[in-house]
């Protein structure tokens, strides 16, 4: 059996002391964090976000190799919108599950946080990208087409999923800007128990 086919079949919650850094991690490291849970409950998700990573890494592949053989941009414009193309079938996909399971833990977290703190607050995740931007399929082409300019003059894909971040707050504010350390803890420990009950 491959091990796509595994995934799902126990789905396993860890709670170690590394866990609390997740709040201070950098984007990638905190997307890791949701799409580890993500994948044992959703293959599409998984079908998906690999498609993207295979999707990104092949586009990041083109721009370098046509700085390498001095092209330009116009040169591979018809390369470009293929993958764009391709892109704009998944990239949806993901921003949507992914905003639908901080949704899905967010109607557990004002109660669990009242049991644990014994404080009426209303803890909340937020998914956020740099451009604001709502990923629907229509609308992912056109942004697409608008920075193909911006990406090759990076060389590189600079609208996608992978760029947005997970934001913790608690009475309105970042989690770090009004969280004590127990209360880290406690967050920390009202997303995991959310993530069970979505498990349940």
């Amino acid at each position: 059996k491959t091990f796509k086919s595994h995934l799902g079949s126990l789905p396993t919650l860890l709670f170690t002391p590394e866990l609390l850094h997740i709040f201070r991690e950098n984007k990638a490291n905190k997307q890791d964090f949701f799409d580890r849970f993500l994948l044992q409950i959703d293959p599409e998700y998984l079908n998906a976000l690999q498609k993207l990573n295979l999707l990104s890494k092949e586009k990041n592949t083109l721009f370098r190799t046509a700085r390498q053989q001095d092209l330009r941009l116009e040169d591979i414009t018809d390369q470009l919108e293929v993958f764009n193309e391709m892109l704009c079938e998944v990239m949806p996909i993901v921003w949507e599950k992914r905003h639908k399971l901080c949704k899905s833990i967010n109607q557990y977290l004002p109660t669990l946080w009242q049991e644990i703190s014994a404080e009426k607050s209303d803890p909340n995740i937020i998914l956020k990208n740099k451009y604001e931007f709502s990923w629907e399929k229509n609308e992912c082409k056109q942004k697409l087409q608008e920075m193909m300019k911006l990406e090759w003059q990076a060389g590189r894909n600079l609208f996608n999923p992978q760029r947005d971040d997970f934001v913790f707050t608690l009475r309105g504010q970042d989690l770090l800007d009004t969280a004590s350390r127990g209360e880290t803890r406690s967050a920390l420990l009202c997303i995991l128990i959310a993530q069970k009950k979505i498990l349940q």
